[in-house]
C-alpha cells in the first residue's frame, strides 16, 4: 500500500480563496476506500469518510471521479458545490490518500 501526501501552503500575505488540491490515482493502482485524510495547519489528521458514495463522488471534503481526486480545503469549503475554502496567510493544508 502506498500513501500519497500533498501539501498546499499559502505563502502570500493575502487570503487564498477557493483552495482545491487535485491529484490522480496513478496507473496500475487502485484507490483504497476510507483512506482520505486531511489536516489544516498543525492539527492532527482527520479521516474523511467516503462510505456515502453517489455517482462516483465521495461526498465529504474530498471527491473521487474515475482516477481523479479533489480535496476542497480551508475554512468555508463546500464540497457539495465543488468549491474550495479559504486558506489564511502562512497556513497549510495537507491531504493523504492510499
Amino acid at each position: 500500500c502506498a500513501i500519497w501526501q500533498i501539501q498546499a501552503e499559502n505563502q502570500g500575505d493575502a487570503l487564498a480563496k477557493n483552495v482545491v488540491i487535485r491529484d490522480t490515482v496513478p496507473a496500475y493502482s487502485n484507490y483504497k476506500l476510507e483512506s482520505m485524510k486531511y489536516s489544516l495547519g498543525t492539527a492532527a489528521f482527520t479521516d474523511l469518510s467516503d462510505s456515502v458514495v453517489d455517482a462516483g463522488e465521495i461526498n465529504v471534503s474530498g471527491g473521487v471521479t474515475g482516477n481523479a481526486i479533489s480535496f476542497y480545503v480551508g475554512a468555508s469549503a463546500d464540497p457539495a458545490n465543488k468549491k474550495g475554502g479559504d486558506l489564511e496567510p502562512g497556513n497549510k493544508a495537507t491531504v493523504q490518500f492510499s
